[in-house]
């Protein structure tokens, strides 16, 4: 072997030797790094990235679509099925609970209607005092279509479409409760699609909004008829909690705390005797909300003793007419803000218009809304039966007789019966 062989031969010799001494170092120094790492992060894998792992996910109740990158906000099915935090949580306080709907807009018919005007009578500034769009008669059907065609609710003074009012409101969170209207003209499927061209619009109105949707309320025990069933409006329920669980929007399944034991609006919770609601159903309207933004706020079930749910005595079937009752829904304008006496809430009030039967109603228009005959308003007799003011706010729940028309007790007294908690 010549002497430049040599040299060639000890040049790659070290060579080779300098490559692993280079290895071993990178490998020496990653070693270092995975200590430092988990020396800084013990036992949780995710705190490195900012997120947590899907076990971690499992244990806590969410998905991907609950977590918190959602404006803070999660879609449910009710206020009983919150997001268990992993961690310890900060119960909030009673204000902080009624400041949640505080920039909110209520958006809806008659039923919505109604609830505005037990909030500004109570003279308490319930939940913040939300502001109220609503309109009697009103539908989504309704809602799709322009001014001029049909009539749309008073906001600030003038007729707006609820889009048009939105947009001037530009609220934090939007709750909507439509059905009963629609159930008089649409398929289940057909409001589905309605809510979904709704709640598209006010995104692009109101892209910031968490929105919601209040289940529809049940029809009283006898009264149905034509597409306007108990079982439709639980099927609607049911769809639009799947739709809620699919498009981040929340749903709030207030239903089941106004029905009876045969899933009929409740005679304690009616003015009507049809769909429309009390004082009482209203209060109850109140607390559940209240519920729902405790488990919004913090991911868990506000204690009962915090927001309770009183269920008034039933009516007695003697007080309970055989026919439709003369009732005017209610009108709410932003003129309503004076306290008013809410005395008798089983009143069955003397007004102008009768509740129009599935006979007795003509479409307005080209969307089929239903609107009140002349004839129907001419046939109108009042009525003077009412329930005793002294069982208004009765604590126990009420005994079941064989006289009382709608059954016992709601099947939700006071949120406990699992017939207000659907199953997961």
């Amino acid at each position: 072997m010549t002497r430049e062989e040599r040299k060639k031969r000890e040049k790659r010799r070290r060579m080779l030797v300098y490559s692993a001494l280079g290895t071993a170092a990178v490998c020496v120094l990653c070693a270092v790094i995975a200590l430092a790492g988990s020396s800084l992060f013990p036992g949780n894998v995710s705190a490195a990235t900012g997120g947590s792992t899907k076990e971690e996910q499992s244990v806590a109740g969410t998905s991907d679509e609950d977590s918190s990158d959602m404006m803070g906000f999660r879609p449910s099915r009710d206020h009983m099925q919150g997001s268990k935090a992993v961690n310890a949580f900060v119960a909030p306080t009673a204000e902080e609970v009624e400041q949640f709907w505080s920039d909110t807009a209520f958006v809806g018919d008659s039923i919505i209607a109604g609830f505005g005007l037990y909030l500004r009578g109570s003279g308490q500034q319930m939940l913040g005092n939300p502001t109220i769009i609503a309109l009697t008669g009103y539908s989504l059907n309704d809602a799709l279509l322009p001014a001029g065609r049909v009539s749309h609710p008073i906001y600030q003074g003038q007729e707006h479409t609820i889009f048009e009012a939105l947009a001037l409101r530009q609220p934090s969170r939007i709750v909507l409760s439509f059905g009963i209207n629609d159930l008089g003209m649409n398929s289940v499927a057909q409001i589905v699609s309605n809510y979904d061209t709704t709640i598209k619009r006010i995104r692009q109105i109101c892209p910031d909004a968490e929105i919601y949707v209040v289940s529809c309320t049940y029809v009283f025990k006898g009264r149905e008829g034509g597409n306007r069933t108990n079982a439709n409006i639980r099927e609607l329920n049911r769809r639009m909690e799947q739709y809620g669980e699919e498009n981040q929007v929340g749903f709030i399944n207030l239903a089941p705390y106004l029905a009876d034991e045969n899933g009929c609006l409740y005679s304690g919770y009616t003015t009507d005797f049809y769909v429309h609601q009390n004082d009482n159903a209203y209060r109850t309207w109140v607390q559940v909300l209240r519920r729902y933004a405790y488990w919004q706020i913090c991911g868990e079930e506000a204690p009962d003793s915090m927001f309770p749910i009183t269920v008034p005595a039933a009516v007695p079937a003697g007080q309970i007419p055989s026919g439709t009752v003369n009732y005017q829904p209610p009108e709410f304008t932003e003129a309503h803000t004076q306290p008013r006496t809410t005395e008798a809430v089983h009143t069955q009030p003397s007004s102008e218009a009768a509740l129009p039967s599935e006979t007795e109603t003509v479409p307005s228009g080209e969307n089929g809304t239903e609107r009140q005959t002349d004839e129907v308003k001419a046939s109108a007799e009042p009525t003077s039966e009412k329930k005793p003011s002294s069982e208004e706010d009765r604590p126990s729940a009420p005994q079941s007789s064989a006289g009382d028309a709608a059954g016992s007790t709601p099947a939700q007294a006071a949120g406990e019966s699992e017939a207000a908690k659907p199953s997961k």
